[in-house]
């Protein structure tokens, strides 16, 4: 017994001497208190709301990335939507500038006309032949039956009108109406022709005033210069009795040198049919003219107004 107590008091004794150290511990190690400690509930609970917090701020900038991102794709819409307006107007604007009326010359001029009682002096716009051809015309055959015959016609489609003629005969449609709308020519004679132009009110001149008729001749000088003669000048002011498809008109006259010994003479019959400006040009050699005008005057003069199209 006295051998124990002696062993539990060097054993007390060395434990006050060296508080620091433990049985089983190296002099390396560290110290017990220097180890991590084990955490309590309290720091779980704060390290998971820090986690929590993190993916919050995490998820919260990816959603304000996505919405910058759909506000400049947005945006990217916007602009290309506009600048596709901008180009859609610019290019209706083009089209309604190229479309627009052809307004007068600037170039105003002094015409004197020799009246049975005097020269007289007019002021006119200079009207030049449009840069673009009116608005298209279709021509087809097709039958009408009066007491039970059928009889063939022609019927001529324009901008706001129908009008049936005879058949074109000895003409032929031409299917290269070159500047004209409508081109009749005779196969054989490739100087004789039919040519029919349309064009809206304000597209070229806009009635059958004295003045406008004048403006279109001189226009016609201008385009010919030198080559162009005109017949009976003073014949734009006999009255307007004259109707082709009960319509009032005027009829200008003149010849073209063409070539060497190549004179045409040309009729020009000028109408308007509601708001459609139409002109109806006939022309053959002046040596030849008189004969085929038997042929196409009927064909003029025998228009009338219809509803129906083929």
């Amino acid at each position: 017994m006295a051998v124990h107590r002696r062993y539990s008091l060097s054993l007390a004794l060395l434990v006050s001497l060296a508080p620091g150290l433990s049985f089983g511990a190296k002099p390396s190690d560290p110290p017990p208190s220097s180890w991590p400690a084990i955490p309590g509930e309290q720091e779980i609970r704060q390290l998971q709301l820090e986690e929590y917090r993190q993916r919050e701020k995490a998820e919260k900038e990816r959603k304000q990335k996505e919405a910058e991102e759909a506000e400049r794709q947005k945006e990217e819409q916007k602009a290309f939507e506009s600048n596709l307006k901008e180009q859609e107007r610019l290019a209706a604007a083009e089209a309604a500038r190229l479309n627009q009326p052809i307004p007068p010359s600037l170039r105003t001029i002094t015409v004197t006309v020799q009246l049975e009682n005097g020269p007289k002096d007019y002021e006119v716009n200079v009207y030049g032949w449009p840069r673009r051809k009116g608005p298209g015309m279709q021509f087809k055959y097709g039958q009408e039956a009066f007491d039970s015959i059928p009889m063939t016609y022609g019927y001529l489609k324009g901008d706001g009108f129908i009008l049936r003629t005879p058949p074109m005969v000895p003409f032929v449609l031409n299917p290269n109406p070159g500047a004209a709308n409508l081109l009749f020519t005779l196969p054989d004679h490739p100087d004789v022709s039919l040519q029919f132009f349309q064009f809206k009110q304000f597209d070229f001149f806009p009635n059958l005033d004295i003045v406008n008729i004048l403006g279109y001749g001189e226009g016609l000088k201008d385009r010919y210069r030198r080559n162009i003669k005109f017949i009976d000048e003073n014949s734009y002011f006999l009255p307007v009795d004259r109707s082709v498809v009960n319509q009032p008109c005027r009829i200008v006259e003149y010849t073209l040198t063409t070539g060497p010994e190549k004179v045409l003479r040309v009729q020009d019959t000028i109408l308007f049919i509601n708001n459609t400006l139409l002109i109806i040009r006939f022309q053959a050699p002046v040596k030849e003219y008189d004969g085929f005008w038997r042929s196409a005057r009927p064909l003029i003069y025998s228009m009338v107004p219809s509803t129906r199209f083929p």
